[in-house]
């Protein structure tokens, strides 16, 4: 088993076929890990080589999708654990956090590079992305990079939050453990005692945690132990809570157990710091609400908090979510856990793809960096920006269903006779009704003298284009009865936005044509191409250092980078008037961990901001990354 060597990507894969037990695409796969389905056949087609030894496949079967078969499920878990083969950027990087860690003295830069199998360079640049990480976000502990060495600030807090990310990160909720480290750091018996306990201790003062937070608390548990053991100890608070507290006497049957397991026992720092987690996370038992708390004050104040977030959002977006009540209890969950910073949040590895999918939601949820200086003292990672953007999701959702009107009219255009043509309407309706009403059901070939003009999308079981309606929106539906409905979801949730936010009386090719071109540029870094856009505005006198300010932050904190091909910049800083400036390089520029052609960076006047999420719709279409030039791009574009 020692001798199977699996690349972390093909880890990736095995992970996911393990946790599912229906099949899943290529296609599902390949989005997740930013690969082609090429990729991901030719990847599987080298595991089944490797698993074949150990009583293992991947089955493929046409139109369903691959899914794992094996004689000995637990034994085959044991090959995902990460080795020293340092296979890629990722990898290597939680490889020096976590050595980071556990050293008591600065770690030596060429045994680092000998452990690593890497050169310098390779090393400093994997150690600037690990400031950007953990130096720049939260817990913001410094790198100490002197003389040849490297170390960790010697914060034992923020050494703590280092860890329990690295362990909670590709956490198998499954199994009860972490995907790469198994339980390395952490007493197995303990964190099993734990997981069985730490429930049955919470419910009995009428505790809730939802269950990324639960593990999180189990694993702080778990890694005090290790930490205690090790002569690190946590600082003592400044205000010990309060112990008759339902959180307080929680955590000390807690530490209770944990003494009878461990035969330890811990200062009052340690009983402090778990009571303080507790306390700041928890849920009501019998719903989604937010449980009573004993200080009146803090909990206005935090009503106070998302008042004027959907004040700010209503402000900036036109979008009232202030009647929702349910909506502001989640709210008020998920601010309170960020106050707290002890918070820990699935983590969630297709980053990009969630900002493309949710793209209106994590909008919304960008607005809330206007506000979080001064609420947390700190910006929102991006993790945190995507877990309250799908928050948002549900929230529009219930928007919708309280606003009707808004539905898209949509016309069923099916090469089907008669019968199947109701089928598939019935089944486009249970899955959609929120988004569209379905005004027509028509053989495809009536399209030729259909009237168009009161059409807002069409969807259609033939791939070819609708010439009669060049401006409507097309969807293609899959009607094999086998085929869901998933696959169309992001594409007309999309097109719904438009309905929530109408787009400006002029067209968008238009809008593309008076662009500020910038064609043929070589550009080495994405904050010079930044540069370049945003010069052009601001001489004109249309944009104003402040709108280049915003974008330029923004990127620094979660990149507008979503895929390859093109990267959408953007501010919803009111601007003079509404503008693109448009920069097409010689060669593709490397932006994180995508290759891009072209940037565009957009300005809005006041009125026209609800053209931003026609632009993100239109921007992530698959047609913009192959072109090339100006001429192919507003090709794309017509």
């Amino acid at each position: 088993m020692e001798g199977l060597s699996l690349s972390l990507r093909q880890k990736r894969i095995l992970l996911m076929l393990q946790s599912r037990t229906d099949f899943v695409t290529s296609g599902e796969i390949a989005s997740s890990l930013h690969v082609s389905s090429r990729t991901i056949r030719n990847d599987i087609r080298e595991m089944n080589e490797l698993l074949a030894p150990f009583y293992a496949v991947i089955d493929s079967v046409n139109s369903k999708g691959f899914r794992l078969r094996a004689e000995d499920p637990q034994q085959l878990r044991k090959i995902t654990r990460l080795d020293t083969a340092f296979m890629s950027r990722e990898g290597r990087i939680r490889h020096l956090a976590y050595r980071l860690c556990l050293a008591d003295e600065p770690l030596p830069l060429p045994d680092l590079e000998d452990e690593m199998f890497i050169s310098r360079s390779a090393l400093l640049a994997d150690v600037n992305v690990l400031k950007r990480q953990v130096s720049h976000e939260p817990p913001c502990i410094r790198v100490h990079l002197r003389r040849n060495r490297i170390s960790f600030e010697q914060d034992e807090d923020k050494i703590r939050a280092v860890l329990l990310s690295l362990v909670h990160k590709d956490w198998d909720f499954r199994h009860g453990e972490n995907v790469y480290y198994r339980n390395r750091l952490l007493d197995d018996r303990l964190l099993r005692v734990l997981s069985e306990q730490t429930p049955v201790i919470l419910y009995r003062y009428g505790i809730l945690l939802d269950d990324p937070t639960l593990v999180a608390l189990e694993l702080a548990a778990a890694i005090m132990h290790a930490r205690c053991s090790e002569g690190h100890i946590s600082p003592e608070q400044a205000e010990p809570p309060d112990a008759a507290s339902p959180a307080g006497m929680a955590a000390k049957d807690l530490f209770a157990l944990i003494e009878a397991t461990t035969g330890c026992t811990y200062p009052a720092a340690e009983y402090c710091r778990i009571t303080r987690f507790i306390e700041n996370v928890t849920l009501s038992p019998k719903d989604w609400e937010l449980c009573v708390r004993s200080n009146p004050e803090a909990e206005a104040a935090e009503l106070g908090q998302v008042r004027h977030y959907l004040t700010e959002i209503r402000s900036v977006f036109h979008v009232d979510f202030s009647e929702d009540q349910e909506f502001i209890d989640i709210l008020l969950v998920f601010l309170r856990q960020l106050i707290a910073g002890n918070s820990v949040f699935a983590h969630l590895h297709d980053l990009p793809e969630i900002k493309e999918r949710l793209s209106a939601e994590y909008e919304l949820a960008v607005l809330y960096q206007r506000l979080s200086p001064g609420y947390l003292g700190r910006f929102l990672s991006d993790p945190e920006l995507c877990s309250l953007a799908t928050c948002f999701s549900g929230a529009i959702r219930h928007y919708l269903a309280l606003h009707p009107e808004l539905k898209l009219k949509a016309v069923l255009l099916t090469h089907r006779n008669i019968a199947n043509a109701w089928s598939l309407k019935r089944k486009i309706l249970e899955t959609f009704d929120l988004y569209l009403t379905i005004t027509d059901v028509l053989p495809f070939n009536g399209y030729t003298h259909f009237d168009f003009s009161d059409t807002d999308l069409i969807l259609s079981t033939v791939e070819k284009e609708i010439t009669s309606a060049p401006h409507v929106a097309t969807v293609i539906i899959d009607d094999r009865p086998s085929a869901g409905m998933e696959e169309n979801a992001m594409p007309i949730k999309l097109q719904s936005f438009k309905k929530i936010w109408p787009a400006p009386p002029f067209s968008i090719r238009a809008l593309f044509e008076n662009a500020l071109w910038i064609e043929g540029a070589e550009c080495t870094a994405p904050l010079q191409a930044i540069e370049m856009l945003g010069a052009g505005l601001v001489r004109r006198g249309i944009a104003t250092e402040q709108h280049i300010l915003d974008i330029t932050q923004r990127e620094m904190r979660s990149t507008f980078a979503t895929r390859s091909g093109v990267v959408f910049l953007h501010s919803v800083i009111p601007a003079k008037e509404t503008k693109l400036s448009v920069l097409t390089l010689k060669h593709r520029l490397r932006w994180n961990d995508f290759r891009v052609r072209h940037v565009i960076m957009a300005v809005f006047g006041k009125e026209d901001l609800g053209l931003l999420f026609h632009l993100k719709v239109l921007l992530t279409s698959d047609a913009l990354p192959a072109a090339d030039t100006k001429e192919e791009l507003l090709e794309a574009l017509s």
